[in-house]
């Protein structure tokens, strides 16, 4: 169910399917549900999807759509949570 959500939503955005992995170590906090590196969507486990982790997942690729856009137009200014 995951993979077809991701699927559709990477139609919608006209973006190439990111490569889906369930490696948490990237994630900054323990309430993280997803996050990226332009390239793969990091997802955390869980036994059913639910409302929030579609939102994160949905989140997650509207920044792989930015950055695959115009990179400079909406990450030139951005710090990570650490920075701010």
């Amino acid at each position: 169910m995951i993979t077809e959500f991701i699927e559709d939503i990477c139609e919608e955005l006209n973006i190439k399917v990111p490569a889906i992995s369930n490696d948490t170590s990237k994630f900054m906090s323990e309430t993280m549900l997803a996050c990226s590196d332009g390239d793969t969507i990091f997802i955390k486990p869980f036994d059913k999807p639910n409302p929030d982790l579609l939102f994160a997942i949905a989140h997650e690729l509207r920044h792989i759509w930015q950055l695959k856009t115009d990179e400079q137009l909406y990450f030139a200014d951005y710090k990570t949570v650490n920075e701010t």
